[in-house]
């Protein structure tokens, strides 16, 4: 339907709206070119390499995770930078970042293994995390990164970050190929599913409607339920059939939460991927 051409190579892009006629491109030059249906509009420059993006509408503000300690928020409505949010301690370097559908919530993960949370609707004299989650804690032991370092040297760091759309849950996934499920609610994993290769995780997404998630490294994308096939009919109010027919087959646990439902590879290198349709309303 339409190409863009730009003078850097893309990092992270991001959708200011419903379709492609508002877009952002973090390239690694310390650009962010924004882009209409026309073509390219405007750009400008962050302080320090951009890792990742992510838009909260609710505020205007596209916000930049960079390679230093710092989030850095431009509001899109005024034009201008605000004040940076700021993480401790000064060593540690952000990866990624989410901003839940819900709620005005960003989830920004750093090399240390934790995740620091903002609340988009506080001050700008409150720049601080109100809260952190502590990923590496709670994923210690499981896989075999801990012990064997194949491609990573810091298989504890949080590389990619997903919301589901009722706010809910929230998955997590480290360089050491781990994905943790969370209810936000609680500070303990409801499931640790893992990769099996050691591999960065560097892409997630919820399915809300077949209550799947999503997850690749650059080997393979795997598909497993993160909720059972009762809580689906419950919530949706659809046939349980519709979501669970792997239930219906010799072995019911298909349909519990964890259970795989495909694994897909590929011939080259997985860096990204995208689900076709509206992620809002994926029914």
């Amino acid at each position: 339907k339409f190409e863009r051409y730009v003078n850097g190579h893309i990092v992270d892009i991001v959708m200011l709206g419903e379709d492609y006629g508002k877009m952002g491109i973090l390239m690694d030059d310390r650009t962010v070119a924004f882009h209409a249906h026309y073509g390219a509009h405007e750009s400008i420059r962050v302080p320090k390499f951009g890792r990742a993006m992510a838009y909260e509408s609710t505020t205007c503000e596209l916000l930049v995770a960079a390679s230093g300690n710092e989030v850095y928020r431009l509001n899109l409505e005024e034009g201008r930078f605000s004040e940076p949010w700021s993480a401790e301690p000064a060593e540690v370097a952000a990866s990624c970042i989410s901003v839940s559908n819900a709620q005005p919530l960003a989830a920004v993960g750093f090399d240390d293994g934790v995740v620091r949370f903002w609340d988009n609707r506080s001050p700008d004299t409150l720049l601080k995390p109100f809260l952190k989650l502590d990923v590496r804690a709670a994923t210690e032991g499981y896989g075999f990164a801990d012990e064997i370092d194949f491609q990573h040297n810091n298989p504890h760091e949080i590389t990619s970050i997903a919301h589901d759309n009722s706010g809910l849950y929230m998955a997590v996934g480290t360089a050491g190929g781990l994905v943790s499920l969370y209810d936000v609610r609680s500070s303990k994993p409801l499931h640790i599913k893992e990769h099996k290769h050691g591999m960065p995780i560097y892409t997630l997404k919820f399915h809300s409607g077949s209550g799947c998630i999503l997850s690749s490294d650059e080997k393979l994308v795997k598909i497993w339920k993160y909720k059972s096939t009762g809580d689906l009919a419950h919530s949706s109010g659809l046939s349980a059939d519709r979501f669970g027919e792997l239930a219906t087959r010799s072995d019911e646990t298909n349909s519990g939460m964890g259970a795989v439902v495909a694994n897909v590879e590929g011939t080259g290198k997985f860096s990204n991927f995208i689900m076709a349709g509206d992620e809002k309303d994926p029914f």
